[in-house]
């Protein structure tokens, strides 16, 4: 191995960082949700390897042309490989900017992103045998690829409900009829999302807690009243929203048949349906993160019972704590869906 100043290295490094630098303008719009929960090593790995791999590539001469041979194949492959890595960019510069669009592979090789200048750079150090530029590429390969496997990971569940990533609602068209099935966790914001999506005479909002919960069932108005008094009518006990909700979900149905207007059912109870062909029009699930349901449930019972004593409070907070196993439930009905 040969000190001096690589060229090669250099032209190799421009290839690496040039498009990373245009990426930072570019940064897909939820990044941030990946890259705050990124794993501490792996990201002390990949910072140590980028470190490495810069100056090891710059300082050794060995790396440069010299005489053309068979070896000089090795050092025309990873130069290829970082063609493919330019491609990879400009494709991902002139598509939508996802995450989806970043994480994609290319010509069969996964996480093209990732893999392709490491590869690159393990080549250029087989060519100029330099141990050095090899060993620190294996640590950038631990932290890199490992980052960018987990975000692609991450990216593959994007449809599920997840502890600390906050994701678009869940929507898909079952049925062409004028029903629309809200649903998420307790804290989720589905009254939020219905009041802001579906404020309007065009719309008739049924939330099943101010049907069956008797607390609620007293404040309650409206449709929401009507039903009520129509549950209590007719069962002399009320069903049960777990147990139950396939007989709720009929006799809503039933019951609105007569209006003309859009039924929206809120209801956080929808992961306990047992006959998922009963559902009609359209099903929205809320997916906002179970740390964020948690804290939100926990600021609303502070509103609500002013005069709450600490007691009472850790005891609240230990009950809903059990929204970090109901969350998987969901996931599961999410799952469903899909199948329909």
């Amino acid at each position: 191995m040969n000190f001096g100043f690589s060229y090669v290295g250099l032209i190799f490094l421009l290839m690496l960082y040039i498009p990373n630098i245009i990426w930072s303008k570019n940064i897909p719009e939820d990044y941030d949700k990946y890259s705050k929960n990124e794993n501490k090593v792996l990201l002390i790995f990949e910072r140590i390897g980028e470190v490495l791999v810069t100056v090891i590539a710059l300082i050794f001469k060995d790396f440069n042309i010299g005489k053309i041979s068979y070896w000089s194949i090795i050092l025309l492959i990873a130069f290829l490989l970082l063609v493919l890595y330019e491609i990879y960019w400009i494709r991902y510069f002139k598509s939508n900017k996802t995450m989806e669009d970043m994480y994609r592979g290319i010509i069969g090789i996964p996480l093209a992103g990732a893999t392709l200048p490491v590869l690159a750079f393990l080549l250029l150090g087989i060519y100029g045998m330099n141990m050095f530029l090899v060993g620190s590429i294996i640590i950038l390969a631990i932290g890199h690829i490992g980052i960018h496997y987990n975000h692609r990971k991450e990216i593959k569940n994007n449809k599920y409900i997840t502890i600390n990533i906050d994701k678009e609602p869940y929507i898909k068209k079952i049925t062409n009829d004028k029903v629309i099935n809200l649903t998420g966790q307790s804290g989720s914001g589905k009254s939020t999302y219905a009041s802001k999506n579906f404020n309007s005479k065009k719309y008739l909002v049924i939330d099943t807690d101010d049907i069956l919960s008797d607390n609620r069932f007293k404040e309650s108005t409206g449709i929401n009243r009507k039903l009520g008094e129509y549950f209590r009518k007719k069962y002399k006990v009320l069903p049960n929203l777990g147990d139950d909700f396939d007989l709720v979900y009929k006799e809503i149905l039933n019951y609105c048949k007569k209006y003309d207007e859009t039924i929206v059912i809120d209801s956080a109870q929808f992961h306990c349906i047992k006959d998922i062909s009963l559902l009609k029009g359209t099903i929205i699930i809320i997916r906002t993160s179970i740390d964020n349901c948690y804290k939100r449930t926990i600021k609303r019972y502070k509103s609500i019972n002013k005069g709450y004593t600490k007691e009472e409070l850790n005891k609240y907070k230990e009950k809903k704590k059990s929204i970090y196993k109901w969350y998987k439930y969901s996931n599961e009905f999410i799952n469903k869906i899909d199948l329909l």
